[in-house]
């Protein structure tokens, strides 16, 4: 069980700093985290300099724990598809596990494009089942795979982003073991 704990916060690490790098230098910068959640990327954006964060949850109890994570940032309880109550342009905007929820993906994308600066950086992640080491264990070991909500919606989140933005870039994802899935201890 330890082994597993480790590899999985060794893992959770990894993910987080993949993310910062999509994201890019954040020094100075208004960020904007749509799907917040309990603040994770939030205490990242304020340790890497961030002037301003924002961040929005439609669940009450993530957002009282997102002000735990980063009591600086400004955080809105609504959900994404609602009228934003952002009032300020953003200079990168995050939608990590988030965007897939979205009942209404390219209106989301529309008012991410409208509070997002000329030049800015939109970076969206979502469930890939080729990247889920969730999937590849159940399938190991026999049982049967987890429901991926969201999964048939990454090809309308990258034609929404595509027509809103005039492109969409896709990293290549590769189903190999990473590092830290070996780690033992």
């Amino acid at each position: 069980l330890k082994s597993r704990i480790n590899a999985y916060q060794a893992g959770h690490r990894d993910f987080v700093a993949w993310v910062m790098g999509l994201l890019g230098p954040v020094n100075d910068k208004v960020v904007l985290d749509i799907g917040c959640g309990v603040g994770t990327f939030l205490s990242e954006l304020e340790q890497a300099g961030a002037r301003n964060i924002l961040g929005i949850d439609a669940n009450p109890g993530m957002i009282e724990e997102a002000k735990k994570e980063c009591p600086r940032a400004t955080l809105f309880e609504q959900d994404m598809d609602a009228p934003w109550k952002i009032s300020q342009p953003v200079d990168k905007a995050m939608a990590i596990y988030s965007a897939y929820y979205s009942n209404n993906v390219p209106g989301l994308v529309e008012k991410v494009h409208n509070v997002l600066t000329t030049g800015g950086t939109l970076v969206v992640v979502g469930p890939s089942p080729r990247a889920s080491w969730d999937v590849v264990e159940h399938r190991n070991a026999g049982l049967p795979i987890p429901e991926l909500r969201g999964v048939d919606k990454a090809a309308e989140i990258v034609s929404a982003v595509a027509s809103a933005f005039g492109s969409a870039r896709r990293p290549p994802w590769r189903l190999r073991r990473p590092a830290w899935a070996s780690r033992s201890n």
